[in-house]
């Protein structure tokens, strides 16, 4: 089977305002884009360790 993607801001989406400009449609991508930027780094920024893999001696 196949499945079609569809952006959120193409006609083609049925969250796709008519009503909005594309102003106002760039306007909101920018700020759907700080929101997950945002929150990416927040996630990143509450942990308290570093990355770390255990090492261990081959036979």
């Amino acid at each position: 089977f196949s499945i079609d993607l569809i952006h959120r801001d193409s006609s083609l989406s049925p969250l796709y305002d008519p009503s909005s400009t594309r102003a106002q449609r760039a306007e909101q991508a920018a700020l759907r884009s700080m929101l997950c930027s945002r929150s990416i780094a927040s996630q990143f920024a509450n942990t308290t360790s570093v990355f770390s893999s255990p090492v261990m001696a081959g036979p």
